[in-house]
């Protein structure tokens, strides 16, 4: 899987982090929508590494124009 390259690197990096993927326990299920991955991220004190390009960056200007991330 492309994005469990992601986790593995980034444990490789730092071994004390929590990486979680979406689609794994206890995180939103695959094909969850832009704004709630975000929210969820939020709402769990975790921060977000995609390679999506296309919406999320509207998203997450959205989300932050909401004053969200305090």
């Amino acid at each position: 899987m492309f994005f469990n390259t992601y986790k593995i690197q980034l444990v490789w990096q730092s071994p004390d982090l929590v990486v979680w993927m979406v689609g794994e326990p206890n995180t939103p299920v695959q094909g969850i929508l832009d704004p709630d991955i975000l929210t969820w991220c939020e709402k769990y004190n975790f921060i977000l590494v995609t390679n999506n390009q296309t919406s999320m960056p509207v998203h997450s200007g959205e989300h932050l124009a909401q004053n969200r991330y305090k």
